[in-house]
């Protein structure tokens, strides 16, 4: 049901977080937190990724417009992701982000947008405005719905929520952690 204040993408508890993920690599683990008092998904080891849905084909059908990664950054590992939407005319695009990209780049279906500016060492509630994004990146297209997430990476993920309503102090944030708004790319 999309039609509460969030829905739950991925959390950390539970006896098996990642029953509805795709796992490659090696280095995927669950393990206890003393900072967040609470599980999380250490991703770590050689070339970690996980997917959701597991069916490449299949989508998640998500139609909130914001997004909310509770993560914590390796201080020497690039972090990257790529988000699948369709805009409201069905068409399917790709917006991968990453720490190593220096500088946006967009095509038709899919855009690179760089986060050098994200704090490494901390827990972050990353916020994407997914209206946004689309509109910005895809000459005006209208956001339709998140199809897939893929984290490709070193990280550690807490959890993974869309929200209604822009967030005004992140709803899903632990107390005490710190938070960063990511909106539309430049050009």
């Amino acid at each position: 049901f999309q039609g509460g204040a969030s829905v739950d993408v991925f959390g950390a508890s539970g006896s098996n977080p990642l029953d509805k993920w795709k796992v490659s690599g090696a280095g995927v683990q669950k393990v206890y937190d003393k900072s967040v008092r609470g599980y999380v998904l250490r991703c770590d080891g050689d070339r970690p990724s996980i997917r959701m849905p597991k069916d490449e084909r299949r989508s998640l059908g998500l139609v909130q417009p914001f997004l909310v990664l509770q993560v914590l950054l390796s201080d020497d590992r690039s972090f990257s992701f790529e988000l699948h939407v369709s805009d409201k005319g069905k068409t399917r695009r790709r917006i991968l982000f990453s720490t190593s990209f220096r500088e946006p780049a967009s095509t038709p279906l899919h855009t690179r947008i760089p986060l050098a500016a994200v704090a490494r060492g901390v827990w972050l509630n990353l916020v994407f405005d997914l209206v946004d994004l689309v509109s910005c990146n895809f000459g005006g297209a209208g956001f339709g719905r998140l199809d897939g997430i893929c984290i490709g990476s070193a990280c550690t993920l807490r959890r993974i929520c869309t929200l209604r309503d822009p967030p005004g102090d992140a709803p899903c944030a632990p107390d005490g952690h710190s938070g960063l708004a990511v909106g539309a790319s430049a050009p």
